[in-house]
């Protein structure tokens, strides 16, 4: 990153000639499903910020409940986060339906050891039907599921 003090960068070639090549251990951790690792880093985790957006701005919205409150469907590929009773402004919610586009952060303690690869999650959807499966502490049941 020498010159970097001084640089503009106005192009994404030129940021990258700034850097060296990531190693190729690195890319290889981009995944098209959640793997056993990254399983046991979901269901660890009592908190989770998912980050969404429109074309009214952004948004990071704070999720957390018991750890697991997070699910991963069979196929590896699906996430169920539980829709908790919160403040009601769906802003979320509201972004995706404009724009499927979503990342999420979860956060553990103590901190895994090496970064978790959680593949790029695909079209987000709404289901009544795993309800059930994700109580709250309280023993209550979301409003719906999104996966």
């Amino acid at each position: 990153m020498d010159g970097i003090e001084n640089a503009t960068v106005t192009g994404v070639d030129e940021l990258a000639a700034l850097y060296a090549q990531p190693l190729e251990r690195v890319l290889k951790k981009e995944i098209d499903h959640v793997d056993t690792m990254g399983r046991a880093f979901i269901a660890a985790s009592p908190f989770l910020v998912l980050a969404t957006g429109s074309s009214k701005g952004l948004d990071c919205s704070p999720k957390g409940d018991k750890p697991g409150f997070v699910q991963v469907a069979d196929d590896g590929r699906t996430l169920l986060i539980p829709d908790r009773r919160g403040n009601n402004r769906i802003d979320s919610i509201k972004n995706l339906v404009e724009d499927p586009r979503v990342s999420r952060h979860w956060e553990t303690s103590p901190p895994p050891a090496h970064p978790v690869p959680i593949p790029p999650p695909t079209t987000p959807t709404w289901s009544a039907a795993c309800r059930t499966s994700s109580t709250d502490r309280r023993d209550r049941a979301p409003r719906r599921v999104s996966a």
